[in-house]
């Protein structure tokens, strides 16, 4: 009860109350002008089959089209008004120049290597997977790293602590949920203990994503601990498709020398330490080598994207060596 309580009188519940009004209203509006107003009907059936017409046509596989056009088919108009509000995950003006403020600033840093040429001489297939990644995420390819993988969340945890304990200059962490337990305190305290010793650690999590398991104001707590820290894509009382515009990234960087990714969030189902939808099976990866720094540019990319505090990637990525 007391847990019901604390999320009906928190900010997050009312930013949902507002939004949903707001689209209740919106909707309403529209389905009023369709009943009375014989040329708004015709719009509307006109809207109903050019988006029907562009969901089929869409460059994405039939997994995410078929949602769309069952809701298409079980509420005509309407659904084509909430594909139109819902299925597009557009930037703000503001988020979108920044944004490209530092995908320009990053560029120098994530030019492609020879890497890719020597793995298309020695394995055609692997090199054309190799180029269309290199195209899709506009990252490089590299060779000359590490790669440690983990199974599991129990598998990686400790080899995660091993390294933030390592760090002796800079730490960055982004992910998309984050949850105060027996996987975060641990964490958490290595951040502090970082930050006391003059790291500079930088922490953002996604504001939506942890809609259920962090305070609205958390971030004000690690920045009095000295970590840098924001919500990323706050959670707004309005309605607008950037609310959808989020990257899912779970990444941790140290020093510019090890990196982890994969599909781990900081919450204790992922190390089974808590049971909520049964054995939780996630994996991770460690990189040490010239591959980190993308993950670096990366993270400072979506740190600077967010806030007026950016992040100078110069210090950062310029004391890492150049790959090949």
């Amino acid at each position: 009860m007391k847990k019901l309580i604390r999320i009906l009188g928190s900010r997050y519940f009312l930013a949902v109350v507002c939004i949903l009004l707001e689209f209740g209203q919106l909707t309403g509006a529209f389905i009023l002008l369709r009943s009375h107003f014989l040329i708004v009907n015709a719009l509307g059936w006109a809207l109903q089959l050019a988006v029907l017409i562009y969901i089929i046509n869409r460059d994405e596989i039939p997994e995410f089209k078929l949602p769309w056009l069952i809701l298409l088919l079980l509420v005509p108009v309407t659904g084509a008004f909430i594909f139109l509000l819902f299925a597009r995950n557009d930037a703000s003006k503001k988020e979108g120049r920044r944004h490209a403020a530092a995908r320009e600033a990053l560029a120098p840093y994530l030019r492609q290597t020879e890497a890719i040429d020597r793995l298309r001489r020695e394995n055609k297939n692997a090199g054309l997977q190799a180029a269309y990644l290199h195209e899709a995420a506009r990252v490089p390819c590299y060779d000359g790293t590490a790669v440690t993988y983990y199974p599991l969340g129990e598998d990686f945890l400790p080899a995660l602590l091993e390294a933030l304990e390592s760090a002796e200059r800079f730490i960055f962490m982004e992910y998309f949920i984050v949850q105060e337990g027996v996987m975060f305190d641990q964490i958490h305290d290595l951040l502090r203990k970082k930050a006391a010793q003059g790291v500079e650690v930088y922490f953002m999590y996604d504001d939506f994503g942890c809609i259920m398991t962090l305070s609205g104001k958390y971030y004000e707590l690690m920045r009095g601990e000295g970590i840098h820290t924001i919500p990323a894509n706050k959670l707004r009382p309005v309605f607008t498709r950037s609310h959808n515009n989020r990257d899912h990234r779970k990444i941790t960087v140290v020093d510019g020398r090890i990196g982890f990714t994969g599909g781990l969030n900081l919450a204790d189902r992922y190390i089974n330490a808590e049971t909520v939808y049964g054995h939780w099976k996630d994996t991770a990866v460690r990189l040490e080598g010239p591959a980190v720094r993308s993950l670096a540019a990366l993270f400072i990319s979506a740190w600077n994207t967010q806030t007026d505090e950016g992040i100078d990637c110069a210090p950062y990525l310029d004391t890492l060596p150049e790959p090949r």
